[in-house]
């Protein structure tokens, strides 16, 4: 049986549902551009500032962190 490996953008919208945020609170809060926030939602083409000031508010772990550096 095939298990389901979750994206960097399915763990940004868990994150943002456990941390009781939309991912416009999201945008506002970190400084994303809303244009450039649903690119890289699409793209997975993070910059490493982008990382770090999603992190400040949805706590990433070592697992999603992993999945971020494997491209997926």
């Amino acid at each position: 049986m095939r298990r389901h490996e979750p994206t960097f953008s399915e763990i940004i919208k868990g994150r943002c549902s456990f941390a009781g945020i939309n991912l416009g609170d999201l945008e506002k809060k970190a400084g994303i551009p809303h244009t450039t926030m649903w690119k890289r939602m699409k793209d997975g083409e993070w910059t490493r500032g982008q990382i770090k000031q999603m992190h400040r508010f949805l706590h990433f772990t070592e697992a999603d962190m992993k999945v971020f550096v494997e491209g997926r």
